[in-house]
């Protein structure tokens, strides 16, 4: 093995660590169904938190249909191209954290609307009136929001 040493490594490395430490903020971005838009329009209902879960990890009749985290993971390249523009544009990291959160919606909800597996029930179909397991009113898709919190919160 071949190693290779610089007079500087100690200088480069502290340089390295200075900017990793300039990019990495103490805000972070969280994309699904928050509290303020968990509500629907149908009181005693399930709430759109709910029925999400009740999809993503499957529930009594509801089989599995995972679509928040392969949604948000549809966006992966997205993310890093708008946190590389918004930084070579002379943002500040944070400043890229409402682009990701427009993204990682858009993303979520796109999944979603091509979502087909598994199919609905023949019934579900009538009475929905629509094969698309997670589409119906679109009040679930419509509440797919992101907010910027602090880390420790």
């Amino acid at each position: 093995m071949i190693k290779i040493t610089s007079p500087n490594t100690s200088e480069i490395k502290r340089e390295i660590q200075r900017l990793i430490n300039e990019i990495i903020t103490d805000e972070i971005v969280t994309v699904g169904i928050h509290e303020s838009d968990a509500e629907r329009n149908e009181p005693g209902e399930p709430n759109n938190a709910e029925i999400g879960a009740a999809h993503e990890f499957g529930a009594p009749g509801i089989p599995m249909r995972p679509w928040l985290v392969p949604g948000v993971e549809s966006g992966n390249r997205e993310y890093i191209d708008a946190v590389r523009h918004e930084i070579e544009s002379g943002k500040q990291p944070r400043e890229a954290l409402p682009v990701v959160g427009v993204i990682a919606v858009s993303s979520v909800q796109q999944y979603m609307t091509a979502l087909r597996t598994p199919p609905n029930s023949p019934e579900t179909i009538a009475r929905k009136g629509s094969s698309n397991p997670l589409i119906d009113t679109g009040e679930l898709k419509s509440s797919v929001t992101f907010e910027i919190s602090d880390r420790s919160d």
